[in-house]
């Protein structure tokens, strides 16, 4: 399952441009245009799916979901706005299954007419006495060369198997950029990853091995 894990890693950094576009979706709708009297109300709320992959590997998240109602209340769309970690997608599929089953009554204008509306809704995956790594101290990246000629700025996601003591276990995986088109800071956060220190995760209050997801940033001092 380990193996399944990190795979699923390296492809991530494949599918985060497209899933990146995705929270860029548009979600306008008839509640920008008109007053909502009467919100909808949930009347079913069923639970995401905690994805197997991710309970093996110790991780947790928070998505937040806008979903798009029609008139009679029911959904036909929706859109991750944001993630928590941002660059963790392997929630999404389940978060959106379930959202897409819940149920509302229908929102109502100042005339009493049902209306079509967005709402936001937060799914949280928890782990029962489960603690994530957590990072105790992180060096400054070294800004490269190559990007303060262009004057660019970025960011890039890593994630980092952390062991029972506390120590990198393995090489540190990028799944995520920002500029998704360069590697200009690859190296840079890679090696900011390698000297944190960091504290190990804990189930039931025992150390154990954990994942656990960086975002090393770059940007520019003003002049």
């Amino acid at each position: 399952m380990m193996k399944c894990f990190i795979f699923f890693l390296f492809n991530l950094l494949t599918t985060s441009v497209l899933l990146h576009s995705q929270i860029k979706d548009s979600t306008k709708a008839s509640e920008n245009d008109t007053v909502v009297v009467t919100p909808p109300k949930p009347t079913f709320r069923p639970l995401a799916v905690f994805p197997e992959m991710a309970r093996e590997a110790g991780l947790e998240a928070t998505i937040y979901i806008k979903i798009a109602l029609g008139k009679d209340g029911k959904p036909y769309k929706t859109v991750i706005t944001k993630r928590e970690p941002e660059f963790v997608y392997l929630f999404d599929d389940e978060v959106r299954r379930a959202a897409m089953k819940w149920e509302f009554s229908p929102a109502l204008n100042n005339k009493g007419d049902s209306i079509g509306v967005w709402v936001s809704i937060p799914f949280k995956f928890k782990l029962n006495d489960f603690e994530s790594p957590t990072i105790l101290k992180q060096p400054p990246p070294v800004y490269p060369g190559d990007a303060t000629e262009m004057g660019l700025e970025g960011w890039v996601g890593l994630a980092v198997l952390v062991d029972k003591h506390g120590r990198r276990e393995g090489k540190v995986i990028i799944v995520s950029r920002e500029p998704a088109s360069t590697k200009i800071f690859d190296d840079a956060a890679i090696e900011v990853a390698e000297n944190t220190e960091f504290s190990p995760g804990k189930i039931k209050g025992f150390e154990t091995n954990g994942w656990i997801f960086m975002k090393v940033e770059f940007k520019l001092s003003p002049k």
